[in-house]
């Protein structure tokens, strides 16, 4: 049986170098087994059929305000997601809080929980700094234009998925904050209350039709 070629070929595992491994071990199949498993973990697990690469969270406005909007994501790699789309209704000029909760509702009298934060770090912070360090759910800001339309571009999320493992954010509710994030107080960065939140939902994987998926990227 021949292995498929590593592709981080210096390594097994993190720990472990190659060249500590006797190659009479290797020649076993119990051996051979493990490996590829510690291979295949080195090279990030594959998706299942059953999990979204696109979802969806349509934001409706909380608490009098009439701000309204659609989100999409997209999987990117094994632990990062594409953030794209738009909100309306908003104060031109002004800049809104966006973050990821921990909790599955957008119900007017129950709070959404805290910001989604997989790594257990404790503190808010800055979107353009490590996830490890901050919560996760801590996305850019979102700035209104002079019609009031709030633009969402953010290439590369780190330490969130759409996939059923630790950093999912599937089901959970996204919230654009009253006021702006000062990327530093806990647990929302000062922003105040909601104004507009909704779910993210699934709507697609890579076998969805192509006309499908372009609307949804």
């Amino acid at each position: 049986m021949r292995l498929p070629l590593p592709i981080r070929p210096a390594i097994i595992s993190d720990s472990v170098p190659a060249a500590r491994i006797p190659m009479d071990l290797l020649r076993r199949p119990a051996a051979i087994a493990l490996l590829a498993a510690l291979l295949a973990a080195c090279a990030g697990r594959p998706r299942l059929a059953q999990e979204p690469d696109f979802a969806t969270a349509e934001l409706t406005g909380v608490g009098g305000h009439t701000f309204r909007g659609t989100l999409r994501f997209e999987q990117i790699g094994v632990s990062s997601v594409r953030i794209r789309g738009e909100l309306q209704g908003l104060e031109p000029g002004k800049s809104y809080a966006l973050h990821i909760h921990t909790e599955r509702n957008c119900h007017p009298r129950k709070e959404p929980g805290e910001d989604f934060d997989p790594f257990d770090s404790g503190r808010h912070g800055p979107p353009h700094t490590d996830p490890g360090t901050r919560h996760a759910g801590d996305l850019p800001p979102v700035t209104a234009n002079v019609a009031g339309v709030g633009n969402v571009s953010i290439p590369l999320a780190q330490g969130l998925s759409l996939w059923h493992d630790i950093y999912s954010i599937m089901g959970r509710a996204v919230v654009l904050h009253a006021g702006p994030d000062d990327s530093l107080t806990s647990p929302h960065g000062g922003a105040g209350g909601r104004a507009a939140c909704g779910l993210i939902t699934a709507q697609g994987t890579s076998q969805t039709p192509p006309d499908t998926l372009q609307n949804l990227r």
